[in-house]
């Protein structure tokens, strides 16, 4: 069974946190900042920035790379909310049916 199945979806924000955590701690040492200077949280092409270096702040971005490939997933997907809400990572069900051989023969097990 898969963890967003199971009821202990407890499990998925807690990974999601620290996903947050250690992307927060890259892009800041790319930037020179103090490890937890900023704390990133990206949400499909969204991105909050918590500032707790000197003064609490919170900064929103729009990701237009990402909103560019959101769009072109939401063209072949229907948008689940719960499981978006569940996973807190936009979730899109497949239109398309993908059993092309090239397809399958590149997603082997």
């Amino acid at each position: 069974m898969q963890i967003h199945e199971s009821q202990k979806t407890d499990l998925l924000w807690t990974s999601r946190l620290i996903n947050v955590l250690g992307n927060s701690v890259t892009y800041n040492a790319a930037n020179n900042d103090g490890i937890f200077d900023y704390i990133y949280f990206d949400f499909g092409f969204n991105r909050l920035k918590f500032n707790t270096k000197s003064k609490f702040k919170v900064q929103y971005k729009i990701m237009p790379f990402s909103l560019l490939f959101m769009v072109a997933t939401a063209s072949d997907g229907n948008f689940n909310i719960k499981r978006s809400l569940t996973t807190l990572t936009p979730y899109f069900e497949a239109k398309s049916n993908y059993n092309s051989e090239s397809y399958s023969r590149s997603n082997q097990y």
